[in-house]
């Protein structure tokens, strides 16, 4: 985020992300195309220009920066936002939905991992997005933890036809802490119980899905390659 900021608000030296991305930084990249999105809900002339703010991002991982989006509008004006879910509707095309999967996120955080409370936030946003709602609950559940596995499970029976998105959110948070090499009990708990296979068996799951992912088209790689990882749940 900070850099971000940094890179827009400056004259001349504007390339201090993507020098993070290309070094340091490369085991963390989902994280920090989030972190592009806390700084786009910052700064207006970005956050009213999504594809501008993220035309030098990994063109898979860029739409990441529309959930950060979405995470930091909900988690700190989420009355406002339930009962006037407009900001939805000034998002076009995908970014609308990667935008949505960041406010289930912020869900997570919000109910305070109570899935009943998840559920219920749900239910009072656009129903066309309760898929990405759901996904992004998924992992900030496997990803954040807070809850036992009652909760987990609860979470899982709660989410109904979108159990596939629950356990696709859940494989995300697999894979970013194997990659940044910070596995946690909660992560491999919740793995076991939204995708029925361990952490690691989740995280090898989105990199094999990630293959040979066609370029955008009128459904972004990035949407395929979710929907890639839930038809391939052992149960689909």
């Amino acid at each position: 985020m900070g850099l971000t900021l940094l890179d827009h608000l400056s004259l001349w030296k504007r390339s201090r992300l993507l020098t993070f991305l290309n070094g340091v930084g490369a085991r963390h990249d989902y994280m920090i195309h989030v972190g592009v999105g806390w700084a786009i809900a910052r700064v207006p002339w970005l956050r009213n220009n999504f594809h501008h703010a993220v035309a030098d991002l990994d063109p898979l991982l860029r739409w990441l920066a529309a959930d950060g989006n979405g995470f930091i509008d909900f988690y700190f004006k989420f009355p406002y936002f339930l009962r006037k879910p407009e900001r939805f509707n000034q998002l076009q095309g995908y970014a609308r939905h990667a935008y949505a999967q960041g406010v289930g996120r912020s869900l997570w955080f919000i109910a305070g991992a109570n899935a009943d409370r998840v559920s219920h936030s749900i239910s009072l946003l656009p129903p066309s997005l309760h898929g990405d709602l759901w996904s992004g609950a998924g992992l900030a559940c496997a990803m954040a933890g807070g809850a036992n596995r009652v909760a987990i499970e609860r979470l899982r029976s709660l989410s109904g036809n979108y159990r596939a998105a629950v356990a696709q959110g859940a494989a995300f948070a697999a894979k970013v802490r194997e990659q940044a090499n910070n596995p946690t009990d909660h992560t491999e708990l919740a793995c076991q119980i939204l995708c029925e296979l361990d952490a690691h068996a989740a995280a090898q799951l989105t990199d094999a899905t990630r293959r040979c992912l066609p370029d955008d088209g009128k459904v972004p790689a990035y949407e395929i390659w979710r929907r890639r990882i839930q038809s391939h749940l052992p149960w689909s």
